[in-house]
């Protein structure tokens, strides 16, 4: 009889049956590990570049591994930090130790009744991180996992922390245009390989979905009172919204991906403040915020008034629960993200259209019950 798992995961795969069919690519298995000297890697694009396929086989490994070899497929997984948490809580949640950070008591519960259960286990990585090697010891880890940046700083990390433990430590690297990628060796290093094989299935058809979307983009413009072919966005941050990430950034992989254009061109940094004044010299087509109330603060702000989209109904509040949209953390999480900008910005989709892909997504990925006790936050405010 067909796991109940299993029927979701085709539920979810049925919903972009119509946008994207690709071949999945076989892995090694789970015991061959890649060599802890890890390939060089290459500087990210700010580009959005197509999804991975059966011919990026013969790339090199997201996968870089430190530390003894397994002798069986790890079964208490630490997670370094947010990231790592949400794609291990999709791989393999029986196996997760803890959440690196509370979750907010809404958050829990729209997550299965595993994950809504865990412990906060502290994290390694980012600014609180709170675990001491005597606490990585004491929790009887067989692997550490990061998901997100690679470079000397991480990697210095993780040599230290095997050093010190012996602990095997795993980094992923990629972004979230190689979901798939990461889905799926990651999967199979766990000894998860079918799971990992259903997301990542879901994953690569989503972001061939993009990819076309993109390529399919005519070159003629609309009038400038409506969106352009290439809509133009403001991610708005912060008590005020003057606080953004700027385009090519983690935080705002999602628009580009989706055919969109951060207006906050700017090069510098990846966080930064602007002024009211640039904002209204950028007039975005649309103002996004993933923050809980920003976007009726500024809908009924006076100075925000002379924004076109602010006139126009365009200030959106996306979904934020159990796990940001557009970022926080930069994990799988933004799959959905991804998914309802193609549909609202290119594909007229319906609000009940919207959330039917939430619907299979969060099932398929957190293991989320029906929809009808979610909370507010769970769901994009309608455009």
């Amino acid at each position: 009889m067909m796991r109940r798992r299993d029927l979701l995961a085709r539920g979810a795969l049925a919903s972009l049956a119509p946008l994207a069919s690709l071949a999945a690519s076989p892995l090694s298995a789970w015991a061959r590990q890649p060599t802890a000297q890890a390939p060089s890697v290459q500087a990210a694009s700010a580009a959005p570049a197509a999804p991975a396929s059966a011919a990026s086989a013969q790339s090199p490994s997201l996968i870089h591994y430190f530390g003894p070899p397994l002798a069986a497929p790890p079964q208490r997984l630490l997670a370094s930090g947010p990231p790592a948490a949400v794609m291990l809580a999709a791989l393999a949640p029986e196996r997760l130790l803890g959440w690196p950070n509370p979750l907010r008591p809404e958050a829990l519960a729209m997550l299965s009744p595993r994950l809504r259960a865990l412990p906060t286990t502290g994290s390694l990585t980012g600014r609180n991180s709170s675990l001491s090697m005597e606490d990585l010891l004491a929790r009887r880890i067989d692997l550490i996992v990061d998901v997100g940046t690679f470079n000397p700083y991480y990697q210095s990390l993780a040599q230290n922390v095997v050093a010190q433990t012996g602990i095997p430590y795993v980094l992923v690297e990629g972004r979230l245009a190689q979901s798939g990628r990461q889905l799926r060796e990651l999967g199979a290093l766990l000894g998860a390989a079918p799971r990992g094989e259903t997301l990542g299935a879901y994953a690569d058809a989503l972001l061939q979905a993009a990819h076309q979307q993109r390529a399919s983009r005519p070159a003629a413009k609309q009038p400038a009172e409506q969106p352009a072919e290439q809509p133009s966005i403001y991610l708005a941050r912060g008590a005020d919204g003057l606080e953004t990430a700027v385009a090519g950034s983690i935080n705002t992989e999602v628009f580009e991906l989706a055919g969109a254009r951060n207006v906050a061109d700017l090069r510098t940094g990846a966080v930064v403040r602007i002024s009211l004044e640039q904002l209204l010299h950028w007039q975005p087509d649309y103002i996004v915020t993933q923050q809980p109330g920003l976007a009726q603060t500024l809908r009924q702000h006076p100075a925000w008034q002379s924004l076109r989209a602010v006139r126009q109904g365009r200030v959106v509040q996306t979904g934020y629960l159990p796990f940001g949209w557009i970022d926080s953390p930069p994990s799988v999480n933004r799959l959905m993200g991804l998914r309802w900008l193609i549909s609202t910005l290119h594909q007229g989709r319906t609000p009940a259209d919207i959330r039917q892909q939430a619907a299979a997504f969060y099932q398929l990925f957190y293991g989320t019950g029906p929809d009808a006790n979610w909370p507010t936050g769970a769901l994009p405010q309608s455009l």
